[in-house]
């Protein structure tokens, strides 16, 4: 049904575009005030850990007790998160905690969200929705900081968390909005749509695949947590405005998005692994040039190559998930997929980070960056 669609589309466009301008606002922040890389990891390993329980958790309870319930409890348990975010002081504990906890509200829609959209799915695979599944969020978070570098240069980061507070009240209305408009519906094919469905054998393959897409989740987003983290740093270090760091960020997702329309196109990359490892040397390639740029045209260019590779492991591990499961577990499945994602957002931001912290006093920092990132 296409308002279930629209609803799901829009949810995770607008939970993107939050997280987003919360992610932006508060390690910007942090970054102009001196913060060093291990309390950087400290706090965005504790944000990225909290949205790895809830990831999990979110995706059982979403299989017990519904879908749309937990989109609305995560709804309202983020808002008043981010107005204290908002009210206290960056150097308090208030601040910290309040950014913490709200990982738990950002990670519970995806699995939440993914199960609505394929509920009329058994082991079958629409890549028309998936690859509108990864556009919405992704455009949500393209928009989320571009927006984000423009209002902190005009006014700074209060700004920033208000229009996020704001934003989730249209959320919430969306969702109220979305589930009367189904009815409820639990299975509803959409006749029009054009949908796989594969053999026994390639479910077994997708299986397969589905436990491989999850380790390299992880490894591919411990190094993308790493990154995450030191671009405020190294943006303020080589001069980069917080517009012109916003707008590094929503190029690369443009990247991404590319790249989730290049796999929409080509079949060739499906239940190999030639495409896993060509993202993998395309990601050192970026990572090591990142960690040598001078200026914001050389960082754009490493961010852009680097961004590859999280884009194909993202798309690909929803792909196996998906065929690789029952509608009945579906949430327990897509919620493990976002778990491994915040595993390695999480050991990246603490584990990576600490590790540098440690190194700067003997290395080169740009050095250091590069070796950790390649580790």
């Amino acid at each position: 049904m296409i308002y279930r669609q629209i609803t799901v589309y829009g949810i995770v466009g607008l939970s993107d575009f939050v997280s987003s301008l919360l992610v932006f606002a508060v390690t910007r922040t942090l970054a102009e005030q001196g913060a060093g890389t291990f309390a950087m990891g400290l706090v965005g390993g504790g944000y990225a850990a909290t949205i790895s329980l809830s990831t999990f958790f979110g995706g059982r309870l979403a299989d017990r007790v519904g879908h749309v319930r937990i989109i609305l409890w995560a709804t309202l348990f983020l808002l008043p998160c981010v107005l204290v975010i908002a009210m206290a002081d960056s150097r308090s504990w208030p601040f910290v905690a309040a950014y913490i906890m709200a990982g738990l509200g950002t990670g519970s829609v995806y699995p939440a969200s993914m199960v609505w959209l394929t509920l009329d799915q058994q082991r079958t695979a629409s890549f028309s929705r998936l690859i509108l599944y990864c556009l919405a969020w992704n455009l949500g978070m393209v928009s989320g900081h571009a927006s984000a570098g423009q209002l902190f240069g005009i006014w700074g980061p209060t700004a920033v968390l208000y229009f996020a507070a704001g934003v989730l009240p249209f959320m919430l209305g969306f969702v109220v909005w979305g589930s009367r408009k189904t009815n409820k519906t639990q299975v509803d094919p959409d006749a029009h749509e054009a949908q796989t469905t594969y053999s026994n054998y390639q479910v077994q393959l997708a299986g397969a695949f589905t436990w491989l897409s999850w380790v390299a989740n992880v490894g591919g987003t411990f190094a993308m947590s790493m990154v995450l983290y030191l671009l405020p740093a190294l943006a303020v270090e080589i001069g980069i405005s917080s517009q012109y760091q916003g707008g590094i960020v929503a190029l690369s997702r443009c990247v991404v998005i590319v790249t989730y329309l290049c796999m929409t196109c080509f079949k060739h990359w499906r239940f190999r692994f030639l495409g896993a490892v060509s993202s993998q040397i395309l990601a050192i390639v970026g990572l090591v040039y990142m960690a040598f740029a001078q200026n914001g045209i050389q960082l754009t260019l490493g961010l852009a190559t680097f961004s590859i590779l999280p884009a194909y492991n993202y798309f690909a591990s929803l792909f196996y998930s998906t065929v690789g499961s029952a509608v009945s577990e579906r949430g327990t499945w897509c919620g493990i997929h976002e778990t491994t994602l915040g595993i390695g957002l999480t050991l990246g931001a603490v584990l990576g980070l600490s590790l540098i912290h440690i190194s700067e006093p003997t290395r080169r920092t740009p050095i250091s960056y590069a070796v950790f990132c390649l580790k």
